[in-house]
């Protein structure tokens, strides 16, 4: 079992979906969740860093459009977490910045914007 399903770290919902995942023998995948805590966005992270599979930096990027939600505190923080983890990332994995730049480029409106405050912090080394 990965050490990452023995930890006992993290929200109480990361941990309660982590102690699922356990028990679950066909567990779900996490690509095809929805993501409603900022702890799931380290599952989508160590799960890209240990495949390379940019499925999951996508995944993250989608959740950028959270922080945008009005009167919902729980998808904000996931939004804002998004935000937070894709210009950390960013600043050191090349890898992570052009998967961004390329997904910017297919981007239009507001996840065109988002996209590109993230490039641009990330840039400045600045999260």
């Amino acid at each position: 079992m990965f050490k990452a399903l023995k930890q006992e770290n993290g929200s109480s919902g990361f941990k309660k979906y982590l102690k699922e995942l356990r028990m679950d023998k066909n567990p779900p995948e996490i690509l095809d969740m929805e993501i409603t805590d900022p702890g799931f966005i380290d599952a989508l992270w160590g799960s890209f860093f240990a495949t390379g599979d940019e499925r999951y930096v996508r995944k993250v990027i989608i959740l950028l459009q959270l922080q945008k939600v009005k009167g919902n505190t729980d998808k904000l923080r996931v939004g804002l977490s998004a935000d937070w983890s894709l210009t950390s990332n960013s600043i050191q994995h090349p890898k992570v910045r052009a998967i961004c730049e390329t997904q910017m480029e297919k981007a239009s409106g507001e996840m065109k914007e988002l996209l590109e405050k993230v490039i641009r912090n990330a840039k400045q080394g600045k999260h």
